[in-house]
């Protein structure tokens, strides 16, 4: 038989011993008829043939000492040779899910190579299973996502199998944002993710936009600071009649009680309504006090409203007022004339106050008749005389005048005459 190359570590030749071969197993180099053949647990492999014909036989040879390589004998020589580069290696010498496959190197070693349909698995069910480039990687699956492992219901942002809470951070659960909306947690602040107006703080989520809205004080809703829907706090709309308030700057009528605008009275403390000042003016009946704010004259008690603020009774400003009896005559003021109210003699000029009027006897007519001593003037029933009107006596002169004679009769005057008023 001429010269042979065997796979040492799958081939074991059984024939009767002739002497040892080079392998170290028997030698059938010096002939023999007849076939032989053998069998081995060890990996050696069997071989038959038939003998005779000279040249080195496979031995029991040691097997290959690595995957990637056969072994041989040739010429009675063993030996080992690289298996082909690329091939793959057996399943039971692969490691399942490390994301690479074991390969031989042409050069008797086995090598690896990235093969990312290798999945890994990490055993956690929040979490996508992958390669990238050879090399395992876990990436979270999205949040919310069910699961029930370690006692958890929802997966999380980091991967982790949690029961969702309104304080973990994550938007998770029924939340619409991290920790809030949805239906368990608290609405959320304004620009944070929401559904409806439920979700928000403000009431409002934006349509287009689906975030929630900042309060504001037209839209609608009760929120912010306000104390009912856009008004009171600090919205510039007062709330009306019958509105939530917190205090009276709240309410229009600028009178809250027990969380309630109330309608604006005359005796709330408050002005309010019609009124001018604190319960007076307007359809109050009470007049405002000098100093406070009117419309008109009618706002006042003094009557006299100028610039808006209610003004001091005086003896011209052209209405009865004050201690006044008539406008601008009576009481701390100048007597009054004739027809004028009066309270007492003293409030008339002619000392005569007869039902309320001043100088009832004296006919104003325009000529000198009756008492008079001259023109509706003198005589006690009428007013008295002005300086160089005719005169009787003193009396019948207006105050500080003297009835004193001239060149014709007797007239008022300045002149001291010493003539008494009696």
């Amino acid at each position: 038989m001429g010269a042979k190359t065997a796979l040492c570590g799958l081939l074991i030749v059984a024939a009767p011993a002739v002497g040892a071969g080079a392998c170290g197993g028997p030698d059938f180099s010096s002939g023999g008829g007849g076939a032989s053949s053998g069998t081995s647990s060890s990996g050696a492999f069997t071989s038959s043939g038939t003998g005779g014909g000279g040249g080195g036989a496979c031995p029991s040879c040691p097997p290959a000492t690595s995957p990637c390589k056969t072994a041989t004998c040739d010429a009675g020589q063993c030996g080992f040779a690289p298996i082909a580069a690329g091939t793959p290696l057996a399943d039971a010498q692969q490691s399942a899910g490390d994301c690479s496959i074991a390969k031989c190197d042409g050069k008797g070693a086995k090598t690896t190579e990235p093969d990312d349909s290798d999945l890994p698995n990490d055993g956690n069910e929040c979490t996508i299973d992958g390669c990238a480039s050879g090399a395992p990687k876990f990436q979270p699956k999205p949040v919310g996502t069910h699961c029930s492992t370690q006692g958890g219901t929802i997966c999380d942002a980091a991967g982790k199998c949690v029961t969702a809470s309104c304080t973990d951070g994550s938007k998770d659960g029924t939340e619409t944002d991290v920790d809030c909306g949805g239906p368990s947690c608290s609405p959320c602040e304004a620009g944070k993710t929401c559904v409806g107006g439920v979700d928000c703080k403000s009431g409002v989520c934006a349509d287009a936009t689906k975030t929630c809205k900042a309060p504001s004080c037209t839209d609608l809703m009760k929120n912010g600071s306000e104390t009912d829907v856009d008004c009171g706090g600090s919205c510039p709309l007062p709330c009306g009649n019958g509105k939530q308030c917190a205090v009276g700057g709240d309410c229009s009528s600028g009178v809250c009680s027990l969380g309630v605008c109330q309608p604006p009275t005359c005796s709330d403390g408050v002005s309010n309504g019609s009124e001018t000042g604190v319960d007076c003016g307007g359809t109050c009946a009470a007049g405002c006090t000098a100093g406070e704010a009117c419309v008109g004259g009618s706002d006042c008690i003094s009557g006299v409203c100028l610039g808006g603020t209610c003004h001091s009774p005086t003896c011209s400003d052209n209405v009865m007022n004050g201690s006044e009896t008539d406008v601008d005559c009576g009481g701390a003021c100048k007597p009054c004339t004739v027809g004028q109210a009066c309270g007492s003699n003293d409030d008339c000029i002619c000392l005569q106050c007869s039902s309320g009027i001043c100088c009832t006897n004296c006919d104003v007519n325009g000529v000198t008749d009756g008492n008079e001593t001259d023109v509706d003037c003198g005589g006690g029933d009428c007013p008295p005389c002005g300086a160089g009107q005719s005169c009787a006596v003193t009396c019948d002169c207006l105050l500080g005048l003297q009835c004193c004679p001239n060149a014709i009769n007797l007239v008022c005057g300045a002149v001291a005459c010493n003539q008494p008023c009696n």
